[in-house]
């Protein structure tokens, strides 16, 4: 269910968290967790209006991260993935709108990357940025897409090219 908690050693439950809800029966739906700091976590849920969730696990303090662009400021948005590009920037995958940088200071995620998402038309699950710019993402039914930097460059394998699917939820690097 998404349930949250601190274990000690031996693996006994020391506190738990209700980062989304404040009702202890009632899902988190929690998705992904990603450590910023020996302090400091990210949390991705898909709870509504909770979807990304800045915790310190110190003190226990629990702030909601803002999605900002020109057009939208919003904290209901459903994000699958978050790493960091080749420049060390903290990175999200919205699933219908593309990357945006982490502001850490701000706790707010930037559009940085308008070119690459305008030309997002599908459901994206995950996204690698290899050591040449150029950004992968796994779709939820269109293979896997490699886009360039300035977004101008658009390659796209499916089933065609010899995929056995075309939905494809993750993808790891080898090297």
């Amino acid at each position: 269910d998404g349930l949250l908690g601190k274990y000690s050693k031996d693996l006994k439950l020391i506190s738990k968290y209700n980062p989304c809800s404040e009702k202890d029966n009632e899902m988190q739906r929690i998705i992904l967790l990603y450590n910023l700091d020996e302090e400091t976590m990210l949390i991705g849920s898909h709870f509504r209006d909770k979807s990304l969730l800045k915790f310190n696990t110190k003190s226990g303090q629990l702030s909601v991260v803002q999605q900002v662009s020109k057009e939208l400021n919003n904290t209901n948005f459903q994000i699958n993935s978050i790493r960091k590009n080749q420049s060390g920037e903290i990175m999200a995958l919205i699933r219908n709108s593309g990357l945006f940088l982490y502001n850490n200071q701000q706790n707010v995620l930037e559009n940085v990357m308008p070119e690459i998402n305008n030309r997002v038309t599908f459901k994206l699950n995950d996204f690698y940025n290899d050591k040449d710019g150029y950004y992968w993402f796994t779709t939820q039914a269109d293979g896997l897409i490699r886009l360039s930097p300035d977004g101008r460059s658009f390659d796209k394998w499916t089933i065609e090219q010899g995929f056995p699917t075309n939905s494809l939820l993750c993808i790891e690097s080898t090297n």
